[in-house]
């Protein structure tokens, strides 16, 4: 008889805790159900394999959130919404569309004009017929008076002298006048109105230099200056214009793309139509 120490006691081999004796179980049954049991569980795993590999989506969906479904779904109806928008709009509609796309593809900067400032001394003339000059300013109490006779005084002399683009033509006169033993010139400048029809919105006395060639020599290198920066500016401007050819390209392959969603969307929603 053998023994075994189970629970703090001891007991017969093969007998249980109720008191009743158990057969034991042969090496050979142990073996089939061992083999059992482990082809069982290749089975299933085979199985469990082959589900899982099908299941990670719906698996990957049970775990999304509920924003993060909200946040799919807004999306989706967007895209949806996007399309159909765009199916919707007419071949006039979208050249429309491009068109306003290229207007605002660059944004075309001014060349710096002079303005005259109210606050300020104004402006200075200088006027030369290469042999005399004449040279004069145009004073802070002398802008209230001409502003006095003329309420649009700062815009149309501004305009009057400066390069900006505007739908007014103005004219300039100079007379030649002698007044306390001076040679003067008086300059003024007009805006014409229609036919032989003039207003007259400043005049100017210019005083007649003693040294010409230095007004001549200062001209010349204001003319110099300017050469060089209207020179930069164009070479800014072509780049400019190389930029806008190639968006341009992109705006077109764009064009191109959105007519054929369109196509692609109409033929989907006849086809689902019909259907």
């Amino acid at each position: 008889m053998s023994y075994d120490f189970t629970g703090g006691s001891l007991r017969l081999k093969g007998v249980s805790s109720i008191g009743k004796i158990s057969k034991r179980k042969k090496k050979k049954d142990l073996t089939k159900i061992d083999h059992i049991a482990s082809k069982s569980e290749q089975q299933h795993l085979q199985e469990t394999g082959a589900s899982t590999s099908s299941s990670t989506n719906t698996v990957r969906k049970e775990y999304r959130t509920q924003a993060e479904i909200a946040y799919q779904e807004t999306m989706a109806k967007r895209l949806e919404e996007k399309i159909l928008e765009k199916a919707s709009k007419s071949h006039k509609q979208q050249v429309e569309e491009l068109n306003s796309y290229l207007d605002k593809l660059t944004e075309y900067n001014d060349i710096p004009k002079g303005s005259i400032d109210q606050k300020s001394s104004a402006i200075d003339l200088i006027l030369t017929n290469i042999t005399y000059a004449w040279i004069g300013s145009i004073k802070r109490d002398y802008v209230q008076q001409l502003m006095n006779g003329c309420d649009d005084f700062y815009l149309h002399t501004k305009n009057a002298f400066n390069n900006d683009l505007t739908t007014s033509n103005y004219v300039y006169t100079c007379k030649k006048q002698v007044k306390n033993k001076q040679n003067m010139l008086t300059f003024t400048w007009k805006e014409h109105v229609g036919d032989n029809t003039y207003i007259i919105i400043g005049h100017m006395d210019l005083v007649q230099s003693a040294e010409p060639s230095i007004i001549l020599c200062e001209m010349m290198d204001y003319n110099i200056q300017m050469a060089n920066y209207l020179r930069k500016e164009n070479e800014k401007k072509l780049k400019e214009i190389d930029l806008i050819k190639a968006e341009k390209l992109n705006a077109l392959d764009r064009l191109s793309e959105l007519v054929n969603i369109k196509k692609d969307t109409e033929n989907e929603l006849f086809r689902k139509v019909c259907i």
